[in-house]
């Protein structure tokens, strides 16, 4: 079926905003944008981990670029360009809601002993953008009852 390109609205899952700033009264613009992925995309809490083709849940890019526009026109200047991922840790795991727990138990769902799902995922992210890829570990790794420490030590297994 053909559909004609004015009945097509391009559109993001985000957020945008940009701001106008004077430092030495240079005008300097700050933009932030960023864009939650449309691969596994689902709710922070029913979507956890990655599916088989190595897309993590919840994954957003973060984009914040600063713009030098002291010279005349927009594509003049100077610019520059920060990103930053977040997502879930990409290896299989979920988290069973049923119970309605504040702090449902996680579980490793599937075994993956060569981590192709994470290998799928940062071999992606050195495709788009190149290296280095830094990995930024925001999960526990010491509690009193394991709970996210499974997944602790699920991603130094996959990173080693």
């Amino acid at each position: 079926m053909q559909v004609h390109t004015d009945w097509l609205l391009p559109c993001v899952h985000g957020f945008i905003a940009q701001s106008k700033l004077s430092i030495f009264g240079k005008s300097i613009y700050v933009t932030l944008v960023a864009r939650r992925s449309r691969q596994f995309a689902g709710t922070r809490f029913l979507k956890r981990g990655a599916d088989d083709k190595g897309n993590p849940a919840n994954h957003v890019e973060s984009e914040q670029i600063v713009h030098d526009a002291s010279t005349v026109g927009h594509g003049h200047g100077r610019f520059t360009s920060y990103l930053q991922l977040r997502a879930s840790v990409p290896v299989f795991w979920m988290q069973d809601h049923s119970g309605m727990k504040a702090k449902p138990p996680i579980s490793m769902n599937r075994n993956d002993p060569f981590f192709s799902t994470a290998a799928m995922h940062f071999d992606r992210l050195l495709q788009k953008y190149g290296g280095p890829v830094i990995v930024l570990d925001l999960v526990k790794k010491k509690e009193k009852r394991p709970r996210e420490s499974i997944l602790f030590d699920e991603l130094t297994a996959c990173l080693e």
